[in-house]
């Protein structure tokens, strides 16, 4: 396994990822849905790949921090107001 080459890539699907995360916050509701299901699938490709790599990969600090980021742009953010609290309905 070359290494250099499989950090290239998953640096590119890092990249790509992102790329289509900030295509979804200018483009329309259907096309806003596509560039962030094209994000998704790019990052469910590099699990994979992660999985299958070599320990000094994925531990690497650029790509930790990356993968990081990407799962946090990936989760939907739900404002507290539209919440419901569940103490409220005990």
């Amino acid at each position: 396994m070359n290494e250099a080459r499989d950090l290239g890539f998953i640096m590119a699907q890092l990249t790509i990822a992102n790329w289509y995360l900030d295509r979804a916050l200018r483009a329309d509701a259907a096309a806003a849905q596509r560039h962030r299901a094209a994000a998704r699938q790019a990052h469910e490709l590099l699990l994979r790949m992660l999985a299958e790599m070599p320990e000094v990969i994925a531990r690497r600090e650029d790509v930790r921090r990356g993968l990081a980021s990407l799962q946090e742009r990936l989760t939907p953010e739900i404002s507290r107001s539209s919440t419901p609290d569940p103490d409220r309905f005990e």
